[in-house]
């Protein structure tokens, strides 16, 4: 498991396994990324995985009452920035989301600029 903390404080834990390209797995509501397992082990033979466990879940810090959606694509996006990862321009996004996820990556805060 490794863990980085945010600009805003917050302790963000993720898992990371694999060389290649960068392949990001974000988990449902009420989840970590202990659900990834077998996808973590099977993807990376083949790309450099990162499964977080998103603010408020596992191992990652708890959240103040007022987290929003945004704040959560914010934590993501500092993720990506500290794991070297780069974001693409278009439409093809290297990951998966499950539930409430896939709001986090659609957000406004992970689009590159």
């Amino acid at each position: 498991m490794n863990a980085f903390t945010t600009s805003d404080g917050l302790c963000i834990a993720y898992r990371r396994s694999g060389t290649g390209p960068a392949l990001v797995l974000l988990h449902g509501f009420i989840a970590d990324g202990r659900v990834w397992r077998t996808q973590i082990d099977d993807f990376s033979r083949d790309f450099d995985v990162i499964a977080w466990d998103a603010p408020g879940c596992g191992q990652s810090c708890d959240t103040p009452e007022d987290f929003s959606m945004e704040d959560y694509a914010r934590c993501l996006l500092a993720l990506l920035n500290e794991a070297g990862v780069e974001l693409l321009t278009s439409s093809a996004c290297p990951g998966a989301a499950r539930s409430h996820s896939s709001s986090i990556a659609c957000s406004p805060s992970t689009c590159a600029r």
